[in-house]
């Protein structure tokens, strides 16, 4: 059953993404068209700037509109409209929960795969300068580090996806948990969404706190330059991925147990 809401929601969230795909491959390939022709026509290097800005900005859209989406989807097929329909398939609620989010990421990581096609229309594999910056940039992460640069890419990209799954968990378990009182529904998912923010920053502190302690150094220096010894960087990211684990998890049992039981679509 899960495969079919699978189905379901990446066929509803890809027609609503599919224009925004189209329009950054095809604002990339009119910034390619302009910059070849900017030698035999000299007004479309007047307009080479505009169409990055366009593309640039048909990039930034697309993926605050996926953020969009993935929240309002939910909250329409679960708390609102379609919520009674949806609420009474025979799966379990942890099912349709893990079809949402599941469909959120795969939408936020071919959103950002056609943002770097739409890139490498525009602008092919850069200049001679940017690639020996970035070469040079390559060397100095793996030495510094002592693992390969895609070694990092990936570590990063998992980071930010993690950090993507966690803020919708967060919304998700915010929207259901303040869907269980019988007013104030609105109201008392912000105050729910702040008080899960607050709960996980706090953790964040400490987790921080413990780290500085256990390496004998001034947390609280730390924090008024706002500077962390680079030494600590790869610890500090390591234990901000444990929290943001823990956090996926109990704002999805959050979901699941209130969903399950507390759910008030009146």
């Amino acid at each position: 059953m899960l495969g079919k809401l699978l189905k379901y929601e990446m066929k509803s969230q890809g027609k609503s993404l599919f224009l925004f795909w189209m329009a950054i491959l095809g604002l990339g390939l009119l910034v390619r068209i302009f910059s070849l022709l900017e030698e035999a026509v000299p007004i479309f290097q007047y307009l080479i700037p505009i169409s990055i800005f366009t593309f640039v900005l048909a990039i930034v859209l697309s993926l605050v509109y996926c953020f969009f989406l993935a929240i309002k989807n939910y909250y329409k097929k679960v708390l609102r409209e379609e919520g009674y329909l949806t609420n009474t398939l025979p799966v379990k609620k942890s099912s349709i929960i893990l079809s949402f989010l599941i469909t959120d990421m795969v939408a936020l990581i071919v959103t950002v795969a056609f943002s770097f096609l739409g890139c490498f229309i525009a602008f092919g594999s850069g200049s001679e300068e940017i690639r020996s910056m970035w070469e040079a940039f390559s060397i100095s992460i793996e030495q510094e580090f002592n693992m390969s640069i895609e070694t990092v890419r990936c570590i990063l990209a998992g980071a930010m996806l993690l950090g993507y799954i966690n803020t919708i968990s967060l919304f998700y378990a915010a929207m259901t948990v303040g869907h269980s009182f019988s007013q104030n529904k609105i109201a008392s998912s912000i105050g729910v969404g702040v008080a899960f923010y607050m709960t996980f920053q706090f953790l964040n502190v400490i987790e921080m706190i413990v780290i500085f302690l256990k390496n004998k150094m001034d947390f609280t220096n730390a924090l008024v330059t706002n500077e962390v010894p680079y030494e600590l960087i790869g610890t500090i990211l390591g234990e901000a991925l444990i929290v943001a684990v823990i956090s996926v998890i109990t704002t999805y049992t959050f979901t699941n147990y209130f969903l399950s039981r507390k759910l008030n679509l009146e």
